[in-house]
């Protein structure tokens, strides 16, 4: 068995844990079902977050009045506070994030969930990393990671916070009901293909299946209706709005979606039934999973196997993960797969017995490391290429953090003492090398100072 693996699909094993005797058991046993939260803290929702947005859009539209001649005190008396307050909401959510990474019992089903909250991305928006990412990664892939993948896309993609991400409710289709009334009204609708492209090329099946400019615009057309509204008195809720929507029939793919009985709402569904069982949706989410856990460059012997499962359950999710990790097992110890700068981080202090994040300013401190979770810079996520997280300034900031966590443990939630010997021999195939790199060392700090930016701890 190689050691590497713990670290490859989950975070390392902590001081007081002991080595499974069946590692690939000990993973498998964990995809099966939603796990508990080890957070005992108040979970932020959606709906709060919502909730908490238009009463504080009503506030500073007052403040800005109240204000209007006193923008110091406006930045005072309310910007300032206000901002502390929001800033606070994301290290909160950060934190049951890092919660269940350092002490939870379900390391494995919380890395496939990082894996799958950044593959369906939310990119950064007004108030959207503070308020609604977490959630939106809790309550929608985290809650839907025991069924089929086509149950996942339904719910990814009619999820609040993917419509208001991507402006979906602003998409009005040209012959609606809608469309007629704004031209009336002397404005020109618009229909916005942002969601529609990323459904067809980010979250099912890429550009390798060829689609066209005109599968993008009638899966819009599909997907019209679709949105973030808001009524009197509430920030906004997911509806469908008919007069919102493209009446007829729409080609993708070559295939027409018409509306079933008097909703048309299906027509959406319809469309992702059938793209999530194209073969491209399954080779490309298939490569994209090896990509993350295995090698940079997977091959057709990795794949395959997640393939043909996929083929045989119907994408069903538990059976992909299983399969995945019977993949990572295999090739784990003649692969290696460079941690991205939150995975090095948490891994950091999961391996040294830290307890929980007591620090502030989690949100921060990743930023500082090249990598902040709930802001990635583009819609397809933060990449899982070696090539972009190796640079000279990264990682000296990872050197640089290394010494602070050596010098101030106490700070991080460490364990003061524990058997670094211990822990090098439970998370590394190459223990023999990693104790004659760190002989030189006088102490147990000089030790960690070495050990934490080293290419061991950098890659798993």
């Amino acid at each position: 068995m190689t050691r590497n693996f713990f670290r490859r699909v989950g975070f390392g094993l902590r001081p007081e844990q002991d080595v499974p005797s069946d590692a690939l058991e000990w993973a498998k046993s964990q995809v099966n079902k939603v796990p508990e939260y080890q957070w005992t803290g108040h979970i932020p929702s959606t709906l709060e977050g919502r909730d908490f947005t238009f009463s504080y859009n009503k506030a500073k539209k007052k403040a800005r009045q109240k204000f209007k001649n006193d923008p110091k005190g406006y930045e005072k008396l309310f910007h300032k506070p206000n901002q502390e307050k929001i800033i606070e909401q994301e290290n909160i959510n950060l934190k049951i994030r890092y919660s269940e990474a350092l002490i939870g019992d379900n390391p494995v089903y919380d890395r496939l969930l990082w894996f799958w909250g950044n593959h369906f991305a939310i990119i950064e928006k007004f108030l959207s990393p503070e308020l609604f990412t977490g959630p939106y990664q809790r309550e929608v892939i985290r809650a839907n990671l025991t069924g089929n993948f086509e149950n996942l896309v339904r719910e990814v993609t009619t999820s609040w916070a993917m419509l208001d991400s991507l402006d979906n409710r602003t998409s009005i289709a040209p012959n609606s009901a809608k469309a007629k009334k704004e031209r009336k009204k002397g404005r020109t609708p618009t229909l916005n293909e942002n969601h529609a492209r990323e459904l067809l090329e980010l979250h099912t099946i890429s550009p390798s299946a060829k689609f066209t400019q005109n599968d993008v615009i009638n899966t819009a057309y599909i997907m019209a209706g679709w949105g973030a509204r808001g009524a009197k008195g509430s920030y906004s809720q997911v509806k469908f709005s008919q007069d919102f929507h493209e009446p007829g029939e729409h080609i993708v793919l070559g295939k027409g979606y018409k509306q079933r009985n008097t909703n048309s709402k299906l027509k959406l569904f319809d469309l992702i039934a059938d793209l999530v069982r194209q073969p491209s949706c399954r080779e490309f989410i298939s490569t994209k999973l090896c990509r993350h856990f295995i090698t940079d460059n997977p091959t057709k012997e990795m794949v395959q196997p997640i393939i043909k499962t996929w083929e045989k359950t119907d994408g069903d999710l538990p059976s992909i993960h299983k399969t995945l990790l019977e993949v990572v097992y295999e090739h784990c110890k003649n692969t290696s797969k460079l941690n991205n700068p939150e995975l090095w981080l948490i891994q950091t202090l999961n391996l040294y017995g830290s307890t929980g994040l007591e620090f502030s300013r989690i949100s921060n401190i990743l930023e500082e490391l090249g990598q902040s979770p709930f802001r990635p810079l583009q819609p397809n996520g933060w990449s899982d290429l070696e090539e972009d997280w190796v640079s000279p300034e990264f990682l000296i900031r990872r050197l640089v953090f290394s010494r602070d966590i050596a010098f101030k443990r106490g700070n991080y939630g460490f364990r003061l003492n524990f058997d670094l010997n211990d822990l090098i021999s439970k998370n590394f195939h190459d223990k023999d090398n990693i104790l004659s790199y760190l002989s030189s060392a006088a102490n147990d700090t000089e030790k960690l100072i070495l050990l934490s930016p080293s290419k061991w701890m950098l890659y798993s």
